[in-house]
């Protein structure tokens, strides 16, 4: 596993599986990619011109970290989590979900296909549900 000391290339690997259309994994240092990474980034005013400088090349060199939307996630295959869970425990089935403004629908909807396009939710059948709880926007 990697110690956070940099990268380690076999690890990285790892994460490429499954994703062969993201630029974030097919060329991550693309010039069109990191310009957009560092024009979405915010660099604090307060910082000298050779301090904004020494942010900017840091972005640079690691844009690789950096994932533009949902869809340049990329999945951790190195970690399960686990919840130990009392099956006699009651948990609640139904939820009392505040209900959505008109103009949060289109927003939050969207969000859900968008994640579940890019693999990080998945749907499931009711019966496969044991806990519930709201969203809070």
């Amino acid at each position: 596993m990697d110690d956070g000391g940099g990268g380690d290339e076999n690890q990285q690997d790892v994460h490429l599986v499954g994703q062969p259309n993201n630029t974030r994994v097919v060329d991550p240092f693309n010039i069109e990619r990191v310009s957009q990474i560092l024009r979405e980034v915010s660099i604090g005013e307060d910082l000298s011109t050779e301090q904004r400088t020494e942010v900017t090349n840091l972005i640079t060199e690691y844009a690789d970290v950096f994932a533009h939307s949902l869809s340049e996630m990329l999945p951790v295959d190195f970690m399960t989590h686990k919840l130990n869970v009392d099956p006699s425990v009651p948990l609640p089935t139904k939820v009392n979900q505040k209900p959505l403004t008109a103009e949060q629908k289109p927003w939050y909807y969207s969000k859900i296909d968008e994640m579940e396009a890019a693999g990080i939710i998945t749907r499931v059948r009711a019966d496969e549900v044991r806990c519930l709880a709201p969203t809070t926007l």
